[in-house]
């Protein structure tokens, strides 16, 4: 990673690149709606309303593993099918991967703000991706084409259905530290300070397996 791929691209982009990165991160793969928690709620349908989307319904939804909302946006379900992203297994299109940098920031943005958080104390940011491949692979693109450094590490994760602990699914996590704003949810934006001096050293993959 050298820097930042420099891209003026007057490609248009079917779904708004924050809409693309809170769907790739909470949505669900057959329709636009969104998962949220309560303490996310308010602002996720901020963000959403002001880059176009406005929610249909909101369905709360109480777990013994935790409350919920599942949001509907219409627009953002429409939109998916026309691109053809409905029904398949997520990734990212070429066209985001070569948009403008804004744009690479904004779904990058949306991202974080759905399956990634920020460590406080060292303001490394962490993205967790289930068993898709694919779309790990797409993310890492992403970083790479933003001059961000990486690294890997995976891992085997508890999965909830309903508050029962169901068959365990493989996860892979991407640490990174940013310069540029990496979210917008107020909660994970003050964990967060700019550059690191680890940053700036050499990237690297480091891979492990640990059974939580």
């Amino acid at each position: 990673v050298t820097g930042t791929l420099n891209i003026e691209s007057n490609t248009k982009l079917i779904v708004h690149p924050y809409a693309l990165g809170i769907w790739l991160g909470d949505g669900a793969t057959a329709s636009g709606i969104i998962a949220s928690g309560d303490e996310d709620l308010k602002g996720l349908i901020k963000n959403m309303q002001e880059v176009g989307y406005e929610a249909s319904s909101i369905k709360h939804i109480e777990k013994d593993s935790g409350n919920g909302n599942i949001v509907t946006f219409p627009r953002l379900k429409k939109e998916l099918k026309e691109a053809g992203l409905l029904g398949q297994l997520k990734r990212i299109p070429i066209e985001y991967l070569r948009a403008s940098t804004k744009n690479r920031i904004e779904l990058f943005q949306g991202l974080i703000d759905t399956d990634g958080s920020i460590d406080k104390d060292a303001g490394r940011v962490w993205y967790g991706v289930g068993p898709n491949r694919k779309l790990i692979e797409d993310v890492q693109e992403l970083y790479n084409t933003l001059g961000v450094k990486t690294s890997l590490s995976d891992s085997i994760a508890a999965a909830y259905v309903d508050g029962v602990r169901g068959v365990d699914r493989p996860k892979t996590t991407i640490a990174a530290f940013t310069e540029f704003q990496p979210c917008k949810l107020p909660r994970k934006l003050a964990n967060w300070t700019p550059g690191s001096e680890y940053s700036q050293g050499t990237r690297h993959i480091s891979r492990c397996i640990t059974d939580i």
